[in-house]
C-alpha cells in the first residue's frame, strides 16, 4: 500500500499490517473499486461519500472528501453527507 496510489497505510488499515497477505489483497480490491471504476472520479467519490455517511464510516468519508475536493465537486453536496449529521 505504501508504494501504491494511497502512499501509506492509515486508519483502520493499520491493523492489517499483522497480515501482509490480507492487506495486499484488500488493497487490490480498494484500488479496483476506487481507481478502476466505470464511473468518473467525481461521481465515484460522491457515491463513496453517500455510502460512508449511511454506514457512519468517518475515516472513509474524510478520505473520499479529500479526493472529492481535488476533483472539484459542489462543497455543499459533500457537507450535507457528512457522518454524524442528521439527513434531511
Amino acid at each position: 500500500m505504501i508504494a501504491g496510489p494511497r502512499k501509506g497505510v492509515k486508519g483502520p488499515f493499520i491493523a492489517l499490517l499483522r497480515s501482509p497477505e490480507l492487506l495486499a489483497r484488500l488493497q487490490k480490491v480498494g484500488e479496483y473499486l476506487r481507481l478502476q471504476s466505470a464511473l468518473c472520479t467525481r461521481v465515484n467519490e460522491f457515491v463513496t461519500l453517500i455510502v460512508a455517511r449511511e454506514w457512519t464510516q468517518e475515516f472513509e468519508w474524510f478520505v473520499a472528501r479529500h479526493i472529492s475536493v481535488v476533483t472539484r465537486p459542489r462543497q455543499g453536496e459533500m457537507d450535507r453527507q457528512r457522518p454524524g449529521r442528521e439527513m434531511r
